[in-house]
């Protein structure tokens, strides 16, 4: 139970840091909102993160199950079955990441550079 609840916390933060940011942004002039964005680059993630560490909470609240009632299969089965879906969504996470700050800094520098 330890392991789940501790997925609830995180997909429940996961949600409330979203429904914070996703209604502050709308405040938020048009003009201003590259500003806004770089200030908060690192709570702008937080929904994020928070989604990724309740994903793994939840995996491991599942290996620990399957190895409680099934033995090592469980935990060989029951490991694949998370750690296939678990290993694509961080790879894409990293890519779409990387890709958005190449898109990002080559915006800003195209902005610089203009008069």
């Amino acid at each position: 139970p330890l392991l789940a609840g501790t997925a609830t916390i995180f997909a429940v933060s996961s949600v409330v840091t979203s429904l914070i940011l996703s209604t502050q942004i709308k405040f938020v002039p048009d003009e201003y909102l590259g500003d806004w964005m770089a200030t908060l680059t690192w709570s702008a993630e937080f929904p994020l993160m928070f989604f990724i560490l309740s994903i793994i909470s939840w995996a491991l609240d599942l290996s620990w199950r399957g190895v409680v009632h099934y033995g090592t299969f469980g935990m060989v089965f029951f490991g694949g079955m998370v750690a296939l879906p678990g290993v694509c969504i961080i790879i894409f996470y990293i890519r779409a990441k990387s890709l958005t700050n190449k898109y990002l800094l080559l915006s800003a520098s195209e902005t610089i550079t203009t008069p």
